[in-house]
């Protein structure tokens, strides 16, 4: 068996009805090796490399009635008069009626299959029964965990169902080893489909990750106290990076507001994503408020969230004093004309802003129904601007934004004096031969720049031999 297991893709581990149920004497050989495999066991759920898939629901009811009725079905189990496996009836046995989540086997494996990095890898995969259960959103599908503090699992034990009650200890003491052991050394967490309950177990759990670089959150719900409570843990934690995504408008409103108030204090984060999250004014304005005291964040994506002009005014009033951001993209977020020029005006130079109208090309320059398409010259002179004295920017990316030849030219003429871009993309902004020929003349004046892209910009044979 095991030279065939050796060269599989796949090994599958059923953990059921695995171990007889009965007292194995001390010293035995059966003992022993019981003891190396419950001191390992933890590995075949909590490893980077395996997936758990759990079955919380018990035998149905009319199953097992049906399953009595048949005397020729014998179950073998263990006979303490005749110490030994006796094949019984099912008549002759009682069922074990204790719900999967109060079985403190069961309740160990979970957590152990929790402390992964990526928590997609444990899920449930039965169909959900408690009301309970929905009430915390799992009827959405949202049935992913977070490991509990050792606290939190010590307490759970009391009240856990054990075939015998001296396992309770052990369990314990297992569970504290292994959560030690990946969530203090844990660098990156993914975690999705978290319900309400999670959310808040998350907020205890997180100042646990003591060396946490990189966090991402993706569909989850939660109450405004469940994100206070991870606002509250999120302030003093270590992370850098902060990437969250959500499809339910109500839960990233109050996680956004919970995120702004961390940040008034939280001096480690650098890099937030924010994408998708429909925020609206409201959750900007909570995000500008942080910025104006928050010295340590210089990215910032709030891309497709909905916060109109009133959000982009915000943040331009908080970029007046904020000297750390360097990046911040708000594309496809319904700002009018006048909306984007304020957020332009007001921000200082070494900024890069992505803006509706194809920021880094996505969405090219559709335009959004009943709104006026951000104008690319007004972009362009404010970024070309910017330029001429910013000696921090290092890539810029106008892909798919049509500039044309004037905005071509605004970047050539800022390209003569910046000495800090070394990348630029000019992919599919319709520059024409004119554009071309402006680039070209600065570029034989400027030293830095050493990638440039001219895809799609029908530059023609007159462009070509200018760049040439």
């Amino acid at each position: 068996l095991y030279d065939a297991a050796f060269d599989a893709d796949i090994w599958v581990f059923y953990d059921f009805v695995s171990v007889f149920q009965h007292p194995k004497a001390e010293g035995s050989h059966e003992r022993i090796s019981f003891d190396k495999a419950m001191r390992n066991m933890h590995l075949m759920y909590a490893h980077e490399c395996t997936l758990t898939f759990r079955i919380e629901t018990l035998t149905p009811d009319d199953l097992w009635e049906a399953m009595k009725l048949n005397l020729e079905d014998l179950v073998p189990v263990w006979d303490d008069s005749s110490r030994t496996l006796k094949p019984k009836p099912l008549t002759e046995l009682k069922p074990n009626k204790n719900e999967y989540r109060v079985r403190g086997w069961c309740m160990a494996e979970v957590e152990w299959s929790s402390l992964r990095r990526v928590n997609a890898q444990h899920q449930r995969i039965d169909r959900l029964k408690s009301d309970k259960e929905k009430s915390d959103g799992v009827e959405d599908g949202l049935n992913g965990r977070v490991p509990k503090t050792p606290e939190d699992f010590r307490d759970a034990m009391f009240s856990a169902k054990f075939t015998w009650r001296s396992d309770e200890e052990n369990v314990i003491k297992l569970q504290n080893k292994i959560f030690h052991e990946k969530v203090t050394e844990c660098e990156h967490l993914e975690l999705e489909g978290l319900p309400i309950s999670e959310i808040l177990a998350l907020s205890h759990v997180l100042p646990y990750y003591r060396c946490l670089q990189s966090m991402k959150l993706k569909t989850f719900r939660c109450g405004e106290a469940e994100a206070t409570a991870f606002g509250k843990a999120l302030a003093s934690s270590q992370v850098e990076k902060l990437e969250v995504h959500n499809n339910d408008s109500e839960s990233s409103k109050f996680l956004v507001k919970a995120i702004a108030e961390a940040l008034k204090t939280n001096m480690s984060i650098r890099h937030i994503n924010l994408e998708g999250n429909d925020i609206r004014a409201e959750g900007a304005q909570a995000l500008a408020e942080a910025l104006k005291i928050n010295e340590s964040v210089t990215e910032i994506k709030l891309g497709y969230s909905h916060i109109l002009n009133e959000g982009a005014k915000a943040l331009a009033e908080a970029l007046r004093t904020n000297e750390s951001i360097r990046d911040i993209n708000l594309q496809r977020n319904c700002i009018r004309t006048d909306g984007n020029k304020e957020t332009l005006k007001t921000n200082h130079p070494g900024t890069t802003i992505g803006l509706p109208a194809g920021a880094k090309g996505r969405m090219g320059n559709q335009q959004i129904p009943g709104r006026e398409p951000f104008e690319a010259p007004v972009r362009l002179k404010a970024l070309a601007e910017a330029l001429k004295t910013n000696s921090i920017a290092r890539d810029i990316d106008l892909t798919g934004d049509s500039i044309g030849a004037k905005g071509a030219e605004a970047i050539a003429q800022a390209l003569k004096t910046n000495t800090s871009v070394t990348d630029l993309n000019m992919k599919l902004n319709r520059i024409g031969p004119e554009g071309a020929k402006a680039l070209a003349h600065a570029l034989e004046m400027n030293m830095f720049v050493g990638v440039i892209n001219m895809e799609h910009n029908d530059i023609g044979t007159e462009g070509a031999k200018a760049l040439a």
